[in-house]
């Protein structure tokens, strides 16, 4: 906490906040009630800023392609500059008079097709720079509106998250232990991330929808597990069938071997693929503060699935399965034993 730079050491990450609170003033009102005006330096509310995202990059493409353009420009006029001295002044100072005017006749023409490329280009880079004016203009305009909309607290566009900023740590301190209802669901106060590491689009999510995007999230959670229980079980179904059909082939003596290859490959690919699964699932349906969170809920959720299929499927693969669960469910202290007795 010492090392922790401001304002993060400063601050704590507020959830599940009330819709009465859902607004900058109101929400700095609480903490002020809470703490005092001098305690509390800043409250703010995220924002749903999708639109005003939307427009930010067509801006940041906008000045890229302006950028493109003016380099192809100057690139082009170093390139006119050297082929005038070096070509027409040559065919210019031709002795035949013939020549010569063919030559001129050439150069003008020339000259008239440079010029001709300099306008078009021209062209596109006033084009391209009215273009970026407009998206600027367009961003400060949903920005100023952003600002405005919310400041009403029934406003969709503030989540039912955000920061509040004290002026001494010991205050967070204070804060992360505090219970501001009896409701253990609302008011939840965590320390910040990293500033780079936060996920704001989630923290923007809207919070009517998240229980029900959890329950989905859930199910296709509990949809990988069966799957892989059915993966696993394919898999198992196919080593047995080339012991049973290689047996009598001229590959025979190599039937162990390649059983156990294709029993290792399987699971390998299997477990290979599922994190990914996993992380998609977690980005889609789940609301998480940062990106170091996501990766510590992708470690719990893979721990689990390997604990089930790692070690209580191979210790118990021989036996009834539903037989040891409802063991283990009344006797749970011979769970440690079952697995003594049945693990390598």
């Amino acid at each position: 906490l010492e090392e922790m730079p401001a304002p993060r050491s400063n601050a704590i990450v507020v959830k599940q906040i009330p819709r009465a609170c859902r607004s900058d003033k109101r929400l700095l009102a609480k903490f002020v009630d809470l703490f005092s005006r001098e305690r509390v330096k800043s409250a703010t509310i995220v924002k749903n800023t999708s639109q005003l995202q939307n427009l930010f990059n067509k801006c940041k493409e906008a000045k890229q392609k302006l950028e493109a353009a003016k380099y192809q420009k100057s690139v082009a006029g170093e390139k006119k500059g050297q082929a005038r001295e070096s070509g027409y002044v040559s065919m210019i100072a031709k002795e035949d008079s013939d020549s010569g005017i063919l030559d001129a006749s050439f150069t003008q023409e020339s000259s008239l097709s440079l010029s001709c490329l300099d306008s078009t280009e021209q062209e596109k880079e006033e084009t391209l720079e009215k273009e970026l004016d407009t998206l600027e203009i367009q961003c400060e305009q949903e920005r100023q509106r952003i600002l405005n909309e919310s400041k009403d607290f029934r406003s969709t566009l503030n989540s039912a998250s955000g920061f509040v900023v004290f002026a001494d740590r010991r205050d967070v301190q204070v804060a992360l232990k505090l219970n501001v209802t009896e409701d253990e669901n609302e008011w939840i106060m965590e320390s910040p991330p990293d500033p780079s590491d936060v996920r704001y689009n989630d923290l923007a999510k809207n919070p009517a929808l998240l229980v029900i995007q959890r329950i989905v999230g859930l199910g296709l959670m509990a949809v990988i597990f069966f799957c892989n229980g059915l993966f696993v079980a394919v898999v198992n179904d196919l080593a047995h069938w080339l012991k049973d059909h290689l047996v009598s082939t001229p590959i025979g003596p190599l039937e162990p071997k390649l059983e156990m290859l294709v029993e290792t490959l399987g699971l390998m690919i299997l477990w290979s693929y599922l994190p990914t699964f996993i992380r998609m699932i977690l980005d889609r349906f789940f609301m998480i503060t940062s990106n170091n969170d996501v990766q510590h809920s992708i470690q719990q959720w893979y721990f689990f699935y390997m604990l089930i299929f790692m070690i209580l499927v191979t210790a118990f693969e021989e036996s009834n399965l539903a037989d040891r669960a409802v063991e283990i469910i009344t006797r749970p202290k011979r769970m440690c034993e079952l697995l003594a007795e049945k693990l390598p």
